[in-house]
């Protein structure tokens, strides 16, 4: 379920006006909706005024009050008098997955182009000079972050300076290996994080035992992706360990 219509259904179920901040935490508690970045209000708040103000009186939505969004059905009359939209901005990052998202079509972007779709729909506001390079940029270092947490990037670089997002793969088979591995990944870590310290030192000395007796008589492991002893685990109890390269 898409943004605007997870945002709709929960619209829907409260019969009344909500702060985009209650809609985004119904639509995540319910499972409607999900998303990578840092501050998921944000987007849903942009998204919704920008269907609004794209769509005017034939968009879903309405603004009841600053930062507070109702629904309408088809054929309901415009509530009036409707505030002005405020002037809020997401991050560049957010900014690039929602034009990714609805403007992309499933094709790659250059991030000049992401860039502009941003400025002109006032997702982002900037005093710079080169918000081009500051997008593309951002990119990258949240694509490179993930890659060395072991996580899953939201976003993918595909030829020289054209981004696009990973979920476009949701149906491929590779793509559901990684997220079951990063279900896994994230459950034991929570687990490692709440042992008792002397457990998770033990843990991690055994770990480091196995791991050092296996690179001697084992053959390579197939990539699976498998969370052992020797694979992405020790990253979380051992800082003298890195991720293996993916």
């Amino acid at each position: 379920m898409n943004v605007l219509d997870a945002a709709y259904e929960v619209l829907r179920v409260a019969g009344e006006p909500l702060h985009y901040r209650e809609i985004t935490q119904r639509m995540l508690d319910r499972g409607l909706w999900s998303s990578a970045g840092l501050t998921p209000w944000d987007s849903v708040n942009a998204r919704i005024a920008v269907d609004i103000k794209r769509n005017r009186e034939q968009s879903r939505f309405y603004r009841a009050a600053p930062g507070l969004f109702g629904y309408r059905e088809a054929g309901d009359p415009n509530p009036s008098p409707e505030p002005e939209p405020e002037r809020d901005s997401m991050s560049f990052l957010d900014a690039a997955e929602m034009v990714l998202e609805d403007y992309a079509d499933r094709q790659p972007m250059h991030y000049r182009d992401i860039t502009r779709k941003a400025l002109d729909l006032d997702l982002i506001t900037t005093g710079g000079l080169t918000p081009e390079a500051t997008m593309y940029a951002a990119i990258l270092t949240e694509i490179q972050r993930q890659n060395k947490r072991g996580e899953l990037p939201r976003f993918e670089k595909l030829g020289k300076g054209y981004v696009g997002l990973t979920r476009w793969h949701e149906q491929g088979l590779p793509y559901q290996i990684e997220v079951h591995n990063r279900e896994v990944r994230e459950h034991l870590m929570h687990r490692i994080r709440t042992m008792d310290p002397p457990r998770s030192r033990n843990l991690s000395g055994n770990c480091s035992q196995r791991s050092g007796s296996r690179m001697s008589r084992s053959p390579p492991r197939a990539a699976t992706g498998a969370s052992t002893c020797e694979g992405r685990l020790l990253p979380v109890m051992s800082s003298k360990r890195r991720w293996p390269s993916r």
